[in-house]
């Protein structure tokens, strides 16, 4: 018997929820969207930001192998559902990708149909809910399609699903709470949903971001009725202060350990990645001031070219290298393929006193390091000499973690700026740590750093400290960007290309960051990055924000080799669909949005 395509245009009907469903907004239930597009007519659900519905369950009654796209409006500025099938062992957090939530919102006027997966259907339930509420996120899907497939492609999508030829990509997660908002954790294996989300990917590599020990109790010094200065709303720093794996039964350690198992299961490694500009605020955005170590130290901030006391440590001295390297160890011990240093964010070393002594040491007394601007090749050999002690400590202390458990090996990867002399500049040499071997890997980022010196030089082409000091008065002399633009990547990739080659270290170039352009242009980034000298994919903010965006996973999923990047192209199959409403709730809203983009 041929199997047909099947939609699914009254979810109402098909979950057998009318009970769960209203036609108002109400706290506990589902409200009914009444819909039509120019080929779908039907009955949605919608779960408005402050309501908390009750999970629904749709039995499709088919048998064999489907592709199963979703269509979901994006109502709200914040916009997620979570969806599993009976024999998944995770549910999926899934959201819109055809807008920014920070700047669009009531998006209403259209569907937006992405491919979900593909999977054999027999015998299984769809179970739909509104993700856990730590956040206010707007749920809703207005219909499912399942189109049948043949057997010839259900065993050319098993042989993809399970080769690890392409597996290349690095894929890294912004912060270890920045989905807690979106899924519930009650245990430790709960942790772990983030990598069975890629599991069928080209990632090899699962970075995440991990607290250390004195920035977990520095969270848990936060008062109950904190106000944070973000625009997510108050629950994001109590979700941090609250979670679970902060509690003692459910700790850190055991969490991380579970999770590098788990990643070995799914055939990737994972690494804890942590950004290493400690400063006075422990977490950017948050009420904390200082912790442990700068109350006891004080002497260790970085200081600027005018000898002022500035927010962040500085790794010239010995005794934070020394700090920071035994918490880098702890992390090693729990057994991790690979430690990441983010360097993208923040300042490391800057003019403080062992910095300016290095540089007498070296080239007299007769010029001020504090006055050559960082075009000086000399500002960046000097700075880089004085991070290096802390490389050298590092390598010795994770070679030690990894004999001391038993394992083969520990690589040391850094996160670098776009532009490579920026990162020399700001005190990271990566050709010098590379032939070292003090590091084994690094990732080109988006990111830069630089100094913005008009105007304050003088006729000798040095800088004039007075005029330093009055301009910072009214605007930022260090500045930093993110770049999306290709040719910015591009225009050190040859160099990073060579000192990967060189010294035998591994080498990831990032792609655009998400939501950032449409999806067929980070095809078109990868594909360029391969073409052009670089060798591996790596995805900044991998998770939540790229793997719940179904249109734009599905392309940035397969970006392991060029090889892949040709199969997208070929592949007809359409990852997405924009459907224009016509009616929604009942009202015909088919010449305009009726809200006006607000």
């Amino acid at each position: 018997m041929e199997r047909k395509e099947i939609i699914i245009s009254d979810i109402i009907k098909a979950a057998e929820c009318e009970n769960l469903c209203s036609k108002y907004t109400v706290s506990d239930k589902w409200e009914i969207v009444d819909y039509e597009t120019k080929d779908i007519k039907g009955r949605g659900i919608l779960a408005s930001c402050r309501t908390h519905p009750e999970k629904i369950e749709i039995n499709p009654n088919l048998t064999g192998w489907y592709k199963i796209y979703l269509g979901i409006v994006s109502e709200d500025g914040y916009n997620a559902l979570e969806i599993k099938l009976t024999s998944d062992e995770f549910s999926h957090v899934v959201r819109p990708g055809n807008i920014d939530p920070f700047i669009n919102w009531n998006h209403f006027e259209i569907i937006e149909e992405s491919f979900y997966r593909a999977a054999d259907l027999t015998n299984e339930i769809i179970t739909i809910e509104k993700p856990f509420k730590g956040m206010s996120y707007t749920a809703s899907l207005m219909f499912i399609r399942f189109v049948p497939m043949s057997d010839t492609e259900v065993k050319e999508y098993i042989e993809k699903q399970n080769s690890l030829k392409h597996k290349k990509m690095y894929a890294h997660m912004d912060t270890d709470f920045t989905w807690f908002d979106q899924v519930d954790l009650n245990n430790i294996h709960d942790y772990c949903r983030a990598i069975y989300n890629m599991k069928d990917s080209d990632v090899k590599i699962f970075a995440q971001e991990v607290f250390l020990d004195f920035e977990n109790e520095a969270l848990n010094e936060l008062p109950k009725n904190l106000v944070t200065r973000r625009p997510f709303g108050d629950e994001v720093y109590a979700s941090m202060r609250d979670v679970r794996w902060r509690n003692q039964e459910v700790n850190r350690d055991a969490i991380v350990k579970e999770q590098v198992e788990y990643a070995h299961k799914h055939n990737m490694e994972f690494f804890a990645a942590k950004r290493v500009s400690f400063s006075d605020g422990v977490v950017p955005y948050a009420n904390i001031k200082g912790f442990k170590f700068l109350r006891e130290h004080p002497e260790c901030r970085c200081e600027s070219r005018d000898g002022k006391s500035l927010f962040y440590l500085s790794y010239a001295y010995p005794v934070f290298q020394d700090f920071v390297v035994n918490k880098l160890k702890e992390l090693a011990l729990l057994g991790v393929d690979g430690i990441t240093l983010i360097f993208t964010r923040g300042l490391f070393v800057a003019f403080e006193k062992p910095v300016r002594d290095l540089f007498e040491a070296k080239y007299g007394k007769n010029e001020d390091i504090r006055k050559l601007p960082s075009s000086d090749k000399r500002v960046g050999e000097i700075k880089s000499l004085a991070m290096k002690d802390f490389f050298i400590k590092l390598r010795k202390a994770v070679n030690d973690a990894a004999k001391e458990i038993g394992k083969d090996y520990i690589k040391i990867y850094v996160t670098a700026y776009s532009n490579i002399d920026d990162f020399k500049n700001e005190g990271v040499d990566v050709a010098d740590l590379s032939k070292d071997k003090l590091i084994d890997g690094f990732i080109q980022s988006n990111m830069t750093v630089w100094e913005e010196t008009e105007d304050i030089l003088d006729e000798n082409g040095l800088i004039d400290l007075d005029k330093y000091t009055k301009k910072a008065e009214t605007q930022f002399i260090i500045k930093r960007a993110h770049y999306n633009e290709l040719n910015r990547i591009l225009q050190s990739m040859d160099e990073y290309d060579r000192i990967a080659k060189e010294y035998g270290v591994d080498y990831f170039s990032e792609i655009q960051w998400e939501n950032s352009v449409q999806p067929e242009e980070f095809m078109k980034c990868a594909e360029k990055l391969l073409t052009s000298g670089c060798s591996n994919i790596a995805l900044w903010d991998s998770y939540p924000h790229r793997v719940s965006r179904l249109c734009e996973w599905y392309i940035t999923s397969k970006l392991g080799s060029l090889e892949h990047i040709k199969e997208l192209k070929e592949n007809k199959e359409n990852y997405r669909r924009i459907h224009k409403v016509l009616k929604y709730s009942g009202e015909d809203m088919s010449l305009h949005n009726p809200n006006w983009y607000g």
